[in-house]
């Protein structure tokens, strides 16, 4: 993981999430716990699909519980592009 993706990813949460302190945010932060809601995630997944350039499932964005999921997901599907 690297730190330049977490730090982007920490920008759209905080942008996304009125709640959340910024330095609060580890990656095991769970996102219910950080106040990501429903409509929340949506908007979140929608941001990081655009900045990175990758598209998540329904499945694969119901399946995201920390930030760490959000990076190793992203990781992912860029690798699939590859």
């Amino acid at each position: 993981m690297n730190e330049q993706m977490f730090n982007e990813v920490v920008e759209i949460l905080v942008q996304h999430v009125d709640t959340i302190n910024k330095d609060s945010i580890k990656l095991d932060s769970d996102l219910k716990e950080l106040g990501v809601d429903s409509l929340n995630n949506i908007k979140i997944v929608l941001s990081i699909e655009s900045k990175f350039d990758v598209e998540f499932s329904e499945e694969d964005a119901a399946n995201i519980q920390t930030v760490n999921d959000l990076i190793k997901l992203i990781i992912s599907k860029q690798g699939a592009l590859a």
